[in-house]
């Protein structure tokens, strides 16, 4: 079994060789499960409540998977959903949602607009039921999370001029901390499908000088959801890991219900993320990563 330094070691080989494009994450395998972590987060997308897969609608995968979080993965501080909660925007989808989520054991909850939330002109139910699509910032000890709303009905993510500005202020304001950002739509050339325009993150240029000039240790996001999960849904470039998390449902071909585990601990100078096959009821080892930050976990005692 290799040590963390020894997977630290391959992964710093790995993105050294990422300059030019991508690789792929390692696996951590010396952490236990059932360590104590002084963060926890649970990330998900694409719920796609009101769509029927494999017999279930997104509601039913949602409520399975919230059962096996609630039954076995304890100390969870803030849960994160980014994009697609309903297939349609519709109120009865939202209100699923937010009884299921509200109701959950997991304290705090996040959210983003995907391009599902626009449809049939419906974004304003999510405006006035979840929150505004205007960008958000969370600061948790030294770790800035960023989460960007869809701007506009789009098969393709557009962030407006605003948001990009905001984004650029608030990655050179928080530089010295741990960046997260988290999209619906993935950030253009770098996991599986992300040199699709319908896939990508727009406007590429705007979004690809940002991350020439502002250090973000992760970036999260969904919406490309269309195979079982694979290997190349996690890569690292240019000293930043990118991890597609989706999907919460089966809509789409996904053959799993699925959701990210992030494992933070203070003085680690890394994070170690977990995927979770809600189906099984189990973690997939052969997903288990070490990310690495640029400065060591610092928490208060509560998220």
């Amino acid at each position: 079994m290799k040590s963390t330094l020894q997977s630290r070691r391959q992964f710093q080989k790995l993105a050294g060789a990422a300059a030019c494009g991508t690789a792929f994450v390692p696996a951590l395998l010396s952490a236990s499960p059932e360590e104590q972590v002084d963060r926890r987060v649970f990330a998900m997308s694409d719920l796609h409540i009101g769509k029927i897969a494999d017999g279930r609608d997104g509601a039913e995968w949602l409520q399975l998977a919230l059962a096996d979080v609630a039954a076995n993965i304890p100390d969870i501080a803030y849960g994160l959903t980014l994009g697609d909660i309903t297939q349609n925007g519709d109120v009865e989808g939202l209100d699923s949602y937010l009884g299921q989520t509200r109701g959950h054991r997991i304290p705090k909850w996040f959210e983003l607009a995907g391009n599902h939330e626009y449809y049939h002109g419906n974004i304003g139910n999510y405006t006035s039921m979840v929150r505004s699509t205007a960008p958000l910032l969370h600061l948790d000890g030294n770790v800035a999370w960023f989460f960007l709303s869809d701007g506009k009905e789009s098969r393709q993510g557009d962030l407006t001029d605003a948001t990009l500005a905001w984004l650029k202020a608030g990655l050179t304001e928080h530089r010295d901390k741990i960046i997260v950002v988290c999209s619906h739509q993935l950030v253009a050339n770098t996991v599986r499908l992300s040199h699709k325009p319908p896939f990508q993150l727009h406007p590429i240029d705007k979004l690809q000088e940002i991350l020439d000039s502002c250090p973000i240790d992760l970036w999260m996001f969904g919406h490309e959801h269309h195979s079982p999960y694979a290997k190349d849904k996690i890569v690292r470039k240019n000293n930043t890991t990118f991890i597609n998390v989706a999907s919460m449902s089966h809509a789409y071909g996904t053959k799993g219900s699925g959701s990210v585990i992030l494992d933070f601990k203070n003085g680690a100078r890394e994070l170690r993320m977990r995927r979770r096959d809600h189906d099984h009821h189990r973690f997939m080892k052969e997903f288990e990563v070490a990310i690495p930050l640029r400065s060591a976990c610092s928490f208060p005692e509560k998220g």
